[in-house]
């Protein structure tokens, strides 16, 4: 039994010694190879052999995964594109250094690299894919966020231009040009059947106040008509679908026309839309509000602002001016705050609302909180992100961390919808649809 024992215990001796003669001597075959791939990278390197350094680098990767072969990698793709500047040496070193990402993607230097090649190739949407992609993978410094930002918001300029526009930033714009007035989508699309005299402010149902050649008429988004007038108007408001109401400007005063051609009764200097049976009008030089019966049915303003649709309620509130100054006042006209300026813009679905105080423009909520100080010669509110602001009587774009991401360029701007276009002007009254490219 004894010497059984004894046999065994040599036997399991000798296995394990054979083992680990036979790990150990795996391990020294693979330093072996891995140095001869690495001589003979650095040879055809040397010999120019770029692409055939590469493949040896890898080969050594197979053999021991070492953070410096991929640096070699790098620098033998770099002194490749650097000495053949073409199409194809560019793309392998993008598939490449792709790879090295993978492999390595906690080095920021790598990601800038691949970036900056998308863009030698012109194309941005790659290489906005790949500042995603790094800051998603926690790469955060000054160069990535630099370029994080520019790719962002890069924007492009369709080509034909306006003479004037309309919009309720609702998916609508009238636009005018020498041929008249027609209608858009919100991606600038023509979407009316023909061109017309006049085109007043489209609901968000897609129906508005339309001038043919004939009479005007109310015309829905389908392009058929709903309603005909026997007279013209100058210049129109929202149909209010909830009143029947459009307002209009007929002989220099404005009035509330329903669908079957009767005036409501009062004549007003200025007439907003119906919005929850109730309008801003001003009369008098006094504002107010009045109900679908033409009733007064609140206290006398300075003024009320009425957002782009036209509406006193802007949102969850009322922008209004009394006793010399502004304030913010909630849907039963009472103050939200103690904030006061000389001066608002609209309320964009409650996002931040420029304000004019000390004879600069900054950014409040609808809180009455000052966000952004008064710093800006002029400024537009906050819409999908974005606001613009002026500069030496140049327009151009911030995001709501109050970061310059549209340079001052523009000679007027209005308010990205929800599929990031705008409204600009180069200049020379001439207006055009603007859009992010990537976003």
């Amino acid at each position: 039994m004894k010497i059984m024992q004894i046999i065994l215990s040599v036997f399991l001796v000798g296995a394990v010694s054979l083992s680990w003669f036979q790990f150990t001597g795996s391990i020294a075959s693979e330093q072996i190879n891995y140095r001869k791939c690495l001589k003979c990278a650095e040879e055809s390197y040397e010999k120019g052999l770029y692409e055939e350094a590469i493949e040896y680098y890898k080969n050594a990767l197979s053999h021991k995964d070492n953070a410096k072969i991929y640096d070699k990698i790098n620098e033998a793709c770099e002194k490749f594109y650097e000495e053949e500047n073409t199409q194809y040496v560019r793309n392998f070193y993008i598939d490449n250094i792709l790879e090295v990402i993978d492999a390595v993607p906690e080095e920021p230097s790598y990601w800038i690299k691949a970036i900056n090649l998308y863009k030698e190739k012109n194309d941005y949407a790659s290489a906005y894919n790949v500042v995603k992609k790094a800051k998603k993978n926690g790469i955060e410094n000054d160069e990535i966020n630099s370029i994080y930002l520019e790719l962002k918001y890069m924007t492009k300029i369709d080509s034909h231009s306006y003479d004037e526009y309309k919009t309720a930033l609702n998916g609508y714009v009238s636009v005018y040009d020498s041929n008249g007035w027609q209608v858009t989508n919100n991606l600038g699309n023509i979407i009316s059947r023909d061109y017309y005299n006049f085109i007043g402010l489209i609901n968000d149902d897609g129906t508005g106040m339309y001038i043919n050649s004939i009479d005007m008429r109310i015309i829905d988004r389908y392009n058929v008509t709903r309603a005909r007038f026997k007279f013209n108007a100058s210049e129109a408001g929202i149909y209010s679908s909830e009143t029947d109401y459009t307002p209009v400007l007929v002989d220099n005063e404005w009035r509330y026309v329903n669908s079957d051609g009767q005036f409501l009764s009062g004549k007003y200097q200025t007439a907003g839309c119906f919005k929850n049976g109730k309008a801003a009008v001003k009369r008098d030089n006094n504002w107010y509000l009045i109900d679908d019966k033409g009733k007064k049915v609140s206290d006398d303003y300075e003024e009320i602002k009425l957002d782009l649709h036209g509406s006193y309620l802007q949102g969850d509130v009322i922008l209004a001016k009394s006793g010399g100054s502004y304030s913010i006042y909630d849907s039963s006209f009472k103050k939200v705050s103690d904030f006061s300026c000389e001066d608002f813009d609209v309320c964009l679905n409650n996002n931040l609302i420029a304000y004019k105080k000390d004879g600069k423009w900054g950014f409040v909520d609808t809180k009455g909180k000052v966000v952004i100080e008064p710093t800006y010669q002029k400024a537009k509110s906050f819409s999908n992100g974005m606001a613009a602001v002026c500069s030496n009587n140049k327009w151009g774009f911030i995001n709501d961390s109050n970061q310059l991401v549209i340079d001052y360029q523009f000679a007027d701007a209005s308010y990205f919808n929800s599929d990031n276009y705008c409204i600009i002007s180069q200049g020379e009254g001439k207006y055009q649809f603007m859009y992010l490219l990537f976003e």
